[in-house]
């Protein structure tokens, strides 16, 4: 009975492309192994057996898929299933290229091996279109030592004559097509001479033939050198010998090596089976298999077994390395599937007019060089691209053998409007489940890096290159109009530059002229980009006709809501048919918006609703925020959505809603909305504005934040900021009929961080943590960030609230653990150090004794209490008193890691603190850390160029 052994005794991975080669590997086996069952996602059946002492794994690609992409694909599910598979071998047939300096026949060997500038396998249809031709890119990587080692002590073998394939062929002599016999005559036609026509060369010349010394046996020569590898059969004598020559001498044609080299270490061996001619025939491929596989046979009877022990413990520790990498690639990414399903599902029948678009069919295929891999799709604000790309995501793109990644922009939170987490998040999504695709580089390349490969963008989109190319992988890019303009610019230039055989990506965006200008602009050739204009064309009509679709599919869930009689549905269709302009979100917002609440109708409202439809996206904006019965509220809540740096969760959201100045945790648990109330509380608050998805809120769309937010609108005065939430955001509290009007860009970014920095403070300072800890981990990372970008008014007024979050050890002790999982902080400083790092100028002005502080005796503008500010004023004395005496130790330095406040705030480019500290005239600005660093070695690294310059003139 078979021998039955588990996957991780397996070390050696035999890939072969056509049943004949499958047919001599498994004949050169020893002995073979029971196999097992099938394993996860792994599409292979493989034979299992053995070759001496080597436990050998064999597959052959799929009937029909031949090429460096399905070979890829093969081999990575062979490594995933099993993981202890330390060198592979590609063994079959190919196409030979016989010159002066090697005597090729027909039934010979040949094996790659490094050389001329080559790492034994070139592939030489890769590269890009330039204006001056094709231009190949790229390097394969060469074979493992072990099994170059091999090769030398097999050609040493050769030269000493001891080296004999004969045994090894003899195992195939039962089977007569394998034999040389069968095979026919060895035949090479001149370059310039095509072949006539039918399968053989009957009716090709003799004059054409070249004129060969006639070998004295048939013992297979071995040939090493170059083997070139493409996705096309070679069948032209010319075409072969000029890319023979760019090369510095090809010695084989093939079409599966390239697709390995650069993930599964692998000796290519290629038995030559015709001359990559167009004198092309079946007739020698079974005997060149069979030398091919001989020749693999004879290997690895001179490479030493492994211990297992020893392989069991090298794929350990791989394992756990993988499980590093991808655990903080994963917390550079954004939670992708949560952003993806922000966006609603399609009405069924909607999408169509994309995915029966001739382009889309094109881009869509099977890629064969012809098409475009790039599609870029626009369409005006609210006409569905977010719903088109889920759909596709979801429903359309996933298929046999191909990896779907996608990324959604959005510019309501910075980790959704960055290319770099963009690369980080596709990079994982694609690495995630294919964890064979983690190559022994890649993790040499982040041992050496470590946190800091995800701060590179041009070393993570090379990795995802390299890693997609080895399959098909389709890459969407929803909304790249909200990537920040920078990163947006070297994302284009990065896609507008994939080369052949690389992953396919679909852009959508608004249809703005600069961003196709820069698409245009990055392209080499107008054939690699292929433009679906979904806001205007012949495509334009075909969308109207679905938004009618989606209209009528809302008014019949409305007649059924309601019960409405045939004449009232016939009512409705024709007053809001008849409206121009309608997009996907107008729909939206009339119907889950406008008509929310409401728990009847009547013809007369179909008709008053329809003379008072919104006529456009922002002014039914307007309608549902000015139906909210508290303004005040709803304001406060918008600020919050709009601020975060993060999207909030229900329970977070509901402490920031209640938590106000000098409030306490009974006074939290008092105004507390209950979790199961908290979604119709914020419906109530700001009705469809904000939604919820997954237990997050967000704002319905990008067009809500543009409504919302004026970018130029210009900080608030003094006067017009107060504690009082209404009033610090533009007197929000007004409830008369003036506050109607004032929802479209009545926001500011500022004031949404005051807002914040207000709610994270207080947070912090009165210990609500210790009761309600659901906020903590967002007050203690963004508190600072919130504090720093707040009008300068409020951080004036809370100065001395931030120095006891600073300065208070029991405050301190809640929050600072848990930002320097984040970011390294000085944890054990003087408040100095910390408040430096965090970049808290005013905190800094302070504790330094300068800083100014109201006197006033009744309540501050944010409501500060007469104590606090005696408090402060009483605090600065004493920080002045104890500056001038030089008892205040403004180079103090932390005791883990030895570092001044001046070297924290220059390494995180605090500009005015690091110009606060250099005022005092007592810092040491060459102060070495015990790393050796000095306060100008960070700023440089850092890339803080003022903070730079401020240093190196004082110095």
């Amino acid at each position: 009975m078979a021998r039955c052994l588990r996957r991780d005794e397996y070390t050696v991975g035999w890939v072969c492309a056509l049943p004949d080669e499958l047919t001599a590997a498994q004949v050169m086996l020893d002995e073979e192994h029971q196999n097992l069952p099938p394993n996860g996602n792994d599409a292979n059946i493989y034979t299992l057996g053995c070759i001496g002492k080597h436990n050998v794994v064999l597959a052959c690609l799929p009937a029909g898929q031949t090429g460096n992409n399905s070979a890829a694909a093969v081999a990575m599910q062979m490594k995933a299933s099993f993981p202890a598979v330390q060198f592979g071998l590609m063994v079959g047939i190919g196409g030979g290229v016989p010159n002066k300096e090697a005597d090729i026949r027909l039934g010979d060997v040949v094996v790659s091996q490094p050389g001329n500038g080559h790492g034994g396998v070139v592939q030489y249809d890769f590269g890009k279109s330039t204006p001056n031709g094709f231009q190949r890119t790229g390097f394969l990587n060469a074979p493992s030592q072990i099994l170059l080692s091999a090769v030398t002590k097999l050609r040493s073998n050769q030269d000493r004559g001891t080296n004999n394939l004969s045994p090894h062929l003899s195992k195939l002599s039962n089977l007569p097509k394998f034999v040389r016999d069968e095979a026919g005559s060895d035949v090479l036609f001149k370059v310039a001479y095509n072949h006539v026509k039918g399968d053989g060369c009957a009716s090709c010349a003799v004059v054409g033939r070249v004129q060969r010394k006639e070998r004295t046996n048939n013992t297979p020569t071995v040939h090493y050198g170059t083997i070139a590898s493409g996705n096309q059969v070679m069948r032209d004598g010319a075409t072969r010998n000029k890319v023979s020559s760019e090369f510095g001498g090809v010695l084989c044609f093939e079409m599966e090596a390239a697709g390995l080299m650069n993930t599964f270490p692998c000796l290519v061996i290629r038995g030559i089976c015709d001359y990559a001619d167009s004198h092309k025939n079946k007739r020698w491929q079974p005997y060149a298999a069979a030398t091919a596989a001989a020749y693999a046979k004879e290997l690895l009877s001179v490479i030493p077994t492994v211990s297992l022990a020893s392989e069991r413990s090298t794929s350990d520790v791989r394992h756990q390395k993988i499980n590093e990498f991808l655990q903080l690639l994963y917390n550079k990414a954004c939670i992708y599937a949560e952003t993806k399903n922000r966006n609603r599902e399609r009405v069924p029948g909607t999408c169509e007019w994309f995915t029966s678009h001739e382009l889309f069919k094109q881009w869509n295929s099977k890629t064969d060089g012809r098409h475009s891999r790039l599609l870029y799709v626009t369409a005006d604000p609210g006409c569905g691209k977010s719903v088109l790309s889920r759909y596709l995501i979801d429903q359309v793109l996933p298929g046999p053998q191909r990896i779907i990644c996608y990324f959604f922009f959005k510019d309501d939170f910075d980790d959704q409007k960055s290319a770099l987490r963009a690369i980080c998040t596709i990079l994982h999504q694609l690495l995630d489940l294919n964890r064979h695709l983690i190559t022994t580089a890649i993790l040499n390349t982040f041992g050496s890096r470590k946190e800091k490969l995800f701060e590179s963008y041009s070393e993570l989109w090379d990795i995802f290159i390299k890693a997609a190319s080895h399959q098909e992988t389709v890459c969407v890019l929803d909304a790249l109009d909200e990537c920040q303009d920078q990163e947006r610019k070297q994302l284009i230039s990065a896609v507008a530059s994939i080369q052949a055989y690389g992953p396919k990506f679909l852009l959508t965006s608004r249809p703005y002229n600069y961003i196709r200008a820069d698409i245009d602009g990055r392209l080499k050739s107008p054939i690699d980009s292929i433009h679906i204009q979904g806001d205007q064309g012949h495509t334009v009509g075909t969308i109207i006709k679905e938004i009618q679709l989606v209209l009528d599919s809302r008014i019949n869930e409305t007649a059924k809501r309601f019960s409405l009689e045939p004449d009232e549905l016939d009512l409705m269709r024709q007053q809001l048919g008849s409206i121009p302009n309608r997009t996907y979100l107008w729909i939206t917002l009339l119907f889950d918006g406008l008509l929310d609440g409401k728990t009847g109708i009547t013809k007369a409202d179909i008709i008053a609703l329809s003379s008072k439809v919104p006529q456009s996206v922002y002014d039914a904006y307007e309608k549902i925020l000015n139906r909210t019965a508290d303004h005040k509220a709803a304001r406060k809540l918008l600020h919050i959505v709009l601020g975060a740096k993060r999207p909030l969760s229900l329970p977070e959201l509901a402490i920031c809603l209640v938590c106000e100045e000098n409030c306490s945790s009974t006074q939290v648990a008092e105004k507390l909305v209950p979790h199961k109330r908290i979604k119709a509380h914020l419906r109530d608050l700001c009705g469809l504005f904000v939604v919820v998805v997954d237990d997050k809120v967000y704002l319905l769309h990008q067009t809500a934040r543009e409504f919302l937010v004026h970018n130029n609108r210009p900080v608030p005065s003094q006067a017009s900021v107060t504690s009082k939430f209404q009033n610090y955001t533009f007197k929000a509290s007004r409830t008369d009929s003036t506050a109607s009007n004032s929802w479209q860009h009545s926001i500011t970014g500022t004031a949404t961080d005051t807002v914040l920095a207000e709610i994270s403070i207080t947070y912090l300072h009165q210990n609500v943590a210790e009761q309600y800890p659901s906020l903590l981990d967002y007050t203690a990372i963004n508190w600072a960030s919130h504090y720093r970008a707040s009008a300068e008014c409020f951080q004036r007024q809370w100065t001395s609230a931030a120095l006891e979050v600073c300065a208070n050890n029991k405050i301190q002790m809640q929050w600072i653990k848990t930002y320097n999982n984040q970011s390294v902080i000085p944890i054990f400083g003087s408040p100095l150090c910390l408040a430096s790092a965090l970049g808290l100028k005013e905190v800094v002005q302070q504790l330094l004794g300068t800083g100014e502080i109201s006197a006033s005796p009744k309540k501050s503008k944010f409501g500060q209490t007469t104590r606090r500010v005696v408090s402060a004023l009483r605090f600065k004395r004493k920080a002045r008193q104890l500056l001038d005496t030089g008892r205040v130790e403004v180079d103090s330095k932390d005791t883990e890691y030895g570092r001044t406040p001046l070297s924290w705030a220059a390494e995180n480019g605090h500009e005015a603190v690091v110009q606060q500290l250099l005022n005092t005239g007592r810092v040491e600005i060459d102060s070495k850390d015990k790393y050796g660093r000095t306060p100008l070695s960070w700023a440089a690294e850092n890339g803080h160029e003022a903070v730079v310059r401020k240093l190196a003139d004082q110095g």
